[in-house]
C-alpha cells in the first residue's frame, strides 16, 4: 500500500499558490467549504464543496480562491514523505506537464 499524507488547507479570498509542479507526489483535494478555481493540465476547474480533484504528479497546476468566503479543503498527498514537497511545490519553470496526465474531477 502506498503511504499517504493528508493536510488541511484554508485560503482567504484571493489566496492560493502560484503555478507549480510536484515531480514525485500526486495531490487530491477534497473540497470542504468555499470554492477553489484550479488551473491544471490546460484545464480550468471550478471546485465546490463535496468535489474531489486529483492532480497527477508532473502536472503544472495552481489554485485560487476566487470566491468571497474562506475556502477549505483536505489535501491527500501520495506518496507521503519528504520527497521534495515544498510549501508551494517547485516553480513551474519547466512549462507544461511532460507526462500527458490530466486532472480529474471525481
Amino acid at each position: 500500500m502506498t503511504p499517504r499524507f493528508a493536510i488541511h488547507a484554508s485560503r482567504a479570498p484571493g489566496g492560493g499558490p502560484p503555478p507549480h509542479i510536484h515531480h514525485v507526489e500526486d495531490e487530491t483535494f477534497h473540497m470542504l467549504e468555499g470554492s477553489f478555481t484550479f488551473q491544471a493540465g490546460g484545464q480550468r476547474i471550478n471546485a465546490k464543496p463535496g468535489d474531489l480533484i486529483h492532480i497527477p504528479r508532473g502536472t503544472v497546476h495552481s489554485l485560487k480562491n476566487e470566491g468571497t468566503v474562506r475556502a477549505r479543503a483536505v489535501i491527500i498527498i501520495s506518496p507521503a514523505g519528504p520527497t521534495g514537497l515544498l510549501p508551494f511545490g517547485n516553480p513551474a519553470a519547466t512549462g507544461p506537464s511532460q507526462c500527458g496526465a490530466s486532472p480529474r474531477l471525481r
